[in-house]
C-alpha cells in the first residue's frame, strides 16, 4: 500500500511538472504565432524549459565570481540565446517572443485577480461561535 502512495504521489508530480512546462510552452507558441513563426507546442516548451535550465546552469558559475552584479543580465542573455538556437529564430525575435510573453502573462494575471479578487472581495464567511478553552 505504501509503495502504490508513493507511486501515485511521484506520478501527480511528473504530471504537474508536465503541465507546467507545456502551459509555459503554450505561452511562447502563441508569441511566435504573433510574430509569423509556426513552431510545434511541444518543441516550443522543450525550448523554453532547455533554455531556462541551461541559463540557470550557466549562471550559478558565476556565483562565486566577481561577475555576480552582471548575472541576471548574462542570464536573460543565455536564455535568449537558447530561444534563438532551439528555435530556429534569430535574436531580436527571441527577445520580441519573450517581451509578447511576458505581456500576455502579466495580463492573464490581471485577469485572474480581477475575476477571483472580486469573488474574495464579495465572499462574507458565517460569523462562528466563540469558544473559549
Amino acid at each position: 500500500m505504501h509503495q502504490l502512495a508513493e507511486f501515485l504521489f511521484s506520478f501527480l508530480h511528473l504530471i504537474g511538472a508536465l503541465i507546467l512546462i507545456i502551459s509555459s510552452g503554450l505561452v511562447i507558441w502563441l508569441s511566435l504565432k504573433l510574430i509569423g513563426k509556426n513552431r510545434n507546442l511541444i518543441q516550443c516548451s522543450i525550448a523554453n524549459f532547455a533554455s531556462l535550465i541551461f541559463s540557470a546552469l550557466i549562471t550559478s558559475l558565476f556565483m562565486f565570481s566577481p561577475f555576480l552584479l552582471f548575472s541576471p543580465i548574462i542570464f536573460l542573455f543565455l536564455y535568449f540565446y537558447g530561444l534563438k538556437v532551439l528555435l530556429n529564430i534569430n535574436f531580436l525575435e527571441a527577445v520580441i517572443v519573450v517581451i509578447l510573453s511576458s505581456i500576455m502573462i502579466f495580463i492573464a494575471g490581471i485577469s485572474f485577480e480581477i475575476l477571483f479578487g472580486k469573488w474574495l472581495l464579495f465572499f462574507v464567511p458565517k460569523p462562528r461561535l466563540l469558544v473559549h478553552f
